[in-house]
């Protein structure tokens, strides 16, 4: 299991009761980007100070859930990203559960946990490829895949 070569991207705006748990539940040798769509000075020292696997990025205003995504994304220096939602609590074995399932086919752009979706994506002609849905809640990238054009702040990753 190769805990380095993911990074966990999470954005909130005025979620200071739900990160917490959700940061607890995520391994401490895993590099965690918080991007806090505020100002918010106090949420972002008392994130880093508790979480030291954690970086709390300020925006200066709330870009919304897309934008704030890419800024996070843009920043992670991994080949894989988690994306995941502020309320979610990671069971202890996605982490185990995506590397799995990566060490099966590589060759992926975006993948759901639980679901086992894995998409790719042809961005030349704008096509998803081989998936049903994914679940909004956390999506697994594959960042080697992409070029830092896709994470362009006027880029909406996510639609």
């Amino acid at each position: 299991m190769e805990f380095q070569e993911l990074t966990i991207v999470i954005v909130t705006y005025k979620s200071e009761e739900k990160i917490a748990k959700c940061l607890s539940s995520i391994p401490d040798r895993i590099p965690v980007i918080v991007v806090e769509n505020s100002t918010n000075e106090n949420f972002k020292k008392k994130i880093e100070n508790n979480f030291k696997n954690v970086i709390c990025v300020l925006s200066g205003e709330n870009y919304g859930y897309a934008v704030a995504n890419n800024i996070g994304l843009k920043l992670a220096k991994t080949k894989y990203a988690l994306i995941l939602n502020p309320d979610t609590i990671l069971d202890k074995n996605v982490i185990i559960n995506f590397f799995a399932s990566i060490n099966k086919n590589q060759d992926f752009w975006l993948m759901g946990p639980g679901n086992d979706q894995m998409v790719n994506v042809d961005f030349k002609n704008n096509i998803l490829k081989e998936v049903n849905s994914l679940k909004g809640f956390a999506v697994f990238f594959n960042i080697s895949k992409f070029n830092n054009k896709y994470f362009d702040e006027k880029f909406f990753l996510f639609f």
